[in-house]
């Protein structure tokens, strides 16, 4: 975070009339030397860390006519269901107030998360001013004169302690110290000297069972240069609470800082730029939509075509509060999970869905891929097992309200209930929203395309076919694959054609993104998955 050690900026999501009260008790402790500041949002609680589309925009317009560039955000916000689920990534303070001890595990992986047993925004504010720097110490008690009766003891100022915890002091005895309220662990701004001679670098991302993007492992590109049609992310605004959003990650110079020569070649790199339009869309679609990549022969692409579409997605939601999902499926073969070193603490699909049946605690969250704003969840390659409809039901609707946008990598299978593979196919496709079929323009993968559409589990769906083009244009030509490009365009909202390029299997074997190995399959998949975000745009307008 940016700006002088002592300013703060606290933003009050509590609810009224207690905001109103812990707004002006802040105000009247704050120390005026520090130009620390306190303000009440126009949205409050969860909504206010949840909000898409327009609301979002307006809100982020708000905090930048609000908050100056150089304050850290401190967060008062008392708990909600779901609340914990908009944390990760959030790059303020945040102080919590809880129901009881047992809501104090679900803020503990959070090392910016200060949380306290209390369901009254006073409280909630008078601990945030035994917490943070700025406020103005509370005037000492006079000394008694040893002749003289002792006087009464004078009233606490506004953020002392409760009047009915004050004890009468006794002559010669200081009155007891009022216990801290429990927390999940100390805070940690408390010990930091009052100032530096350069700002601090921001904390690293905590995450659980951190691993590299099954499509990105060792991707030499990061959010840093991320921009959104040629503009940089704005200096300040309510996304740039996430530190996917923040205006500091989009400066080159910084990077270079932080980075050495390494850094300062990595930002003269081409940046990837994604149309606002997506992310715009996808933030103003629900419930939060199902894409489902399925494929009725192998070699289509369908693994490199999700990873590339959650990408885009992830990229594109990197300077909002949403957040992708992209989750492998492919319970056969998940071979594009296999290639990489997955740490035993990551959390796979099988564990999830066994906690989700069973009513266990979940198991550690999802990875996070280097793309922005994309988690990953990865499938378990011990066991092929199909899963009950009912419980992948439950699975999606997890998904669901964790993220804006769920990517599902599928089989080679068609969908029914005869095989595990062809069982997980049709659960998936009975709930997607969107179907992407990958195909080249091989006769067979394009027959496959038309025997995918006769399915019954195809009914009605939106389907967006991604087309790997041959480079021979008498194969690109030649009159049964036109003819079978021709009946199955009539069947689909559109095909979208992506260069065959060597450069896909050398992002594989270099363990690079789709989207920075090649210009043209960048463009390429952009198109898939903007016609898919457009397509589900449309079908949710009517």
């Amino acid at each position: 975070m940016p700006g002088s050690q002592g300013r703060y900026v606290f933003l009050s999501l509590l609810p009224d009339p207690g905001s109103e009260r812990a707004v002006e008790l802040i105000a009247a402790a704050l120390d005026p030397d520090t130009g620390s500041t306190v303000v009440a949002a126009p949205v409050r609680g969860r909504a206010f860390l949840a909000a898409r589309g327009y609301v979002a925009r307006e809100l982020n317009a708000w905090w930048e006519r609000t908050v100056d560039a150089a304050d850290r955000p401190v967060i008062l916000v008392m708990d909600e269901q779901g609340l914990e689920s908009h944390l990760e990534g959030l790059d303020s303070e945040l102080v919590v107030g809880v129901a009881g001890e047992a809501e104090l595990a679900r803020y503990a992986p959070f090392e910016h998360a200060h949380a306290i047993v209390t369901q009254d925004p006073v409280a909630l504010a008078r601990h945030a001013i035994a917490t943070f720097t700025c406020f103005r110490a509370p005037e000492p008690e006079p000394e008694l004169e040893p002749a003289q009766e002792p006087e009464p003891a004078p009233q606490p100022p506004p953020w002392g302690r409760p009047e009915q915890e004050l004890v009468e002091p006794a002559p010669q005895a200081a009155a007891p110290e009022e216990p801290e309220p429990a927390a999940v662990f100390m805070p940690r701004l408390q010990s930091r000297a009052p100032a530096r001679v350069a700002p601090p670098q921001p904390p690293e991302r905590q995450r659980v069972g951190t691993l590299p993007d099954p499509f990105t492992e060792l991707s030499a590109l990061p959010p840093l240069g991320t921009v959104t049609d040629d503009r940089r992310h704005l200096e300040l605004s309510r996304a740039s609470l996430f530190s996917g959003g923040s205006g500091r990650a989009a400066a080159p110079a910084e990077g270079g800082h932080r980075f050495g020569i390494i850094g300062r070649l990595l930002a003269r790199r081409r940046a990837i730029v994604i149309p606002r339009e997506i992310g715009d869309l996808v933030l103003g679609l629900h419930p939060a939509p199902l894409v489902v990549v399925p494929a009725r022969k192998g070699g289509v692409g369908k693994t490199v075509t999700a990873g590339a579409v959650a990408q885009v997605i992830g990229y594109a939601l990197g300077d909002t509060t949403g957040s992708a999902a992209i989750v492998d499926q492919n319970i056969g073969n998940p071979d594009q999970w296999g290639r990489l070193d997955i740490p035993s603490s990551a959390g796979t699909v099988r564990q999830l869905m066994a906690a989700l049946s069973s009513g266990l605690d979940l198991p550690p969250t999802p990875a996070w891929a280097k793309t922005p704003a994309l988690a990953v969840y990865p499938e378990d390659r011990a066991t092929a097992d199909a899963y009950p409809p009912g419980l992948v039901h439950r699975f999606v609707q997890h998904l669901r309200e964790r993220h804006v946008f769920i990517v599902v990598d599928l089989p080679n299978r068609l969908p029914d209930y005869t095989t595990a593979e062809a069982a997980i196919c049709a659960a998936y496709l009975e709930l997607a929203d969107l179907v992407i079929l990958p195909t080249t323009d091989d006769p067979n993968a394009l027959l496959g395309v038309l025997e995918y559409l006769e399915t019954p589990s195809m009914r009605g769906k939106l389907v967006v076919v991604s087309y790997i083009v041959s480079t021979d244009r008498q194969v690109r030509r030649h009159r049964v694959v036109t003819d079978l490009l021709d009946e199955i365009r009539r069947r689909v909202i559109a095909i979208e054609t992506v260069p065959r390029s060597e450069k896909a299997t050398l992002a594989i074997v270099k363990g690079m993104s789709i989207l920075d190995i090649s210009p043209r399959l960048r463009d390429a998949y952009i198109r898939v998955a903007q016609t898919a975000v457009r397509a589900l745009a449309t079908a949710g307008a009517g």
